[in-house]
């Protein structure tokens, strides 16, 4: 349980030391990397222009969706320091608060899951094939690049 109350304070650290770019480092690993990218998945997708419309709309609502609770993540990191910096918090009362803040987590992935099959369903099985493959590839590169896919490929 200290690994995972370190790993909380580690992480709310990162979360606050890179605020200043607003929302968008709360929700930059929580976005499925397909969706990130626009206009070049819609081209390389070959979607239809209802079908592009369909997408952007998912896509808006999921965004506004999740970056709702990546602020609350955020803010209750902060809520999470601000309490051990009480120093008559107890260790239980800081390890409720980390549940809490990784129950907000699990909705997180959860609400990410439901948007990409919601955007799976309205694609040909060529499309759904390209879709899944390029987050798949674009996730692997996210933690190539974070030095922890050595045996992603393994698994």
């Amino acid at each position: 349980m200290k690994k995972l109350l370190v790993f909380t304070v580690i992480i709310s650290a990162v979360t606050l030391g890179g605020f200043w770019s607003g929302k968008k480092f709360c929700t930059m690993m929580s976005m499925p990397a397909g969706a990130r990218s626009g206009q070049a998945l819609y081209s390389e997708m070959g979607l239809d222009t209802s079908q592009t419309e369909s997408v952007r709309k998912l896509e808006a609502s999921f965004r506004k969706d999740a970056d709702a609770i990546c602020t609350r993540i955020c803010q209750e990191r902060v809520d999470l320091l601000k309490l051990m910096k009480d120093k008559r918090a107890s260790q239980e009362a800081l390890y409720r608060r980390v549940e809490e803040i990784g129950e907000l987590h699990i909705a997180l992935e959860k609400k990410v899951i439901a948007h990409i099959l919601e955007v799976d369903k309205s694609l040909t099985p060529s499309q759904s094939k390209a879709y899944l493959e390029r987050i798949y590839q674009q996730q692997c590169q996210m933690i190539a690049k974070s030095g922890y896919g050595e045996n992603l490929d393994k698994k």
